[in-house]
């Protein structure tokens, strides 16, 4: 179990570079780099963009990010143009030897690369492990949530801790990415923060 914080502000990923590649592997570690380096710029127009408004910019340039890193690495994605999602906000699946064409051959193997869930509200532990109990059950290599950073003083937990306790299947790993709060970046306390842990 591990975790990291990134500055918003400024890029700090090649800080905390080696330490991604070490504890990551490829896949795991693309996502976060890009997923990082890619919102940046968002933060930084937030005044001026919806990314200061509401949640569902951010849920658009996820799904974005994530759908051409899948596309880059040739495996089958929910949503798409075609289709909607798939049991996740976003799936990745390797369709092996299968055409897609062929009356959707990958369901007879599928292999789940990426489940990801995302819940950008965070006032309430329920919002949160709604969306984060269906990874767990999900036997995806990847099981990604992207989170909304805020922490519970009253609780004196935070929504990785609620994740992290409210695990039911044994010998899975997680990865979790939280994002700061518009209030936290226009306060100047903002982090990114990645979490690891295995139940």
């Amino acid at each position: 179990m591990w975790s990291k914080n990134l500055e918003v502000k400024n890029n700090d990923f090649q800080k905390e570079e080696q330490f991604f590649k070490s504890n990551l592997d490829d896949l795991e570690f693309s996502i976060v780099k890009r997923l990082y380096t890619d919102c940046l710029p968002c933060f930084k127009n937030m005044e001026s963009t919806d990314y200061g408004k509401s949640d569902k910019p951010w849920t658009n340039k996820v799904k974005e990010i994530l759908t051409t890193l899948g596309k880059e690495n040739n495996f089958l994605i929910f949503p798409n143009s075609d289709e909607g999602e798939w049991l996740f906000d976003v799936t990745w699946i390797d369709p092996g030897k299968s055409i897609v064409s062929e009356e959707c051959l990958w369901m007879n193997e599928p292999k789940l690369i990426l489940a990801c869930e995302s819940e950008w509200r965070s006032d309430h532990k329920y919002f949160i492990l709604k969306d984060f109990l269906k990874l767990s059950f999900s036997n995806a290599r990847i099981k990604l949530f992207i989170y909304t950073n805020q922490y519970f003083p009253r609780l004196n937990k935070s929504p990785v801790d609620f994740c992290r306790d409210s695990c039911c299947i044994q010998k899975a790993k997680y990865l979790l990415i939280g994002f700061p709060t518009i209030d936290q970046y226009r306060e100047g306390n903002s982090k990114f923060i990645i979490d690891s842990f295995e139940k």
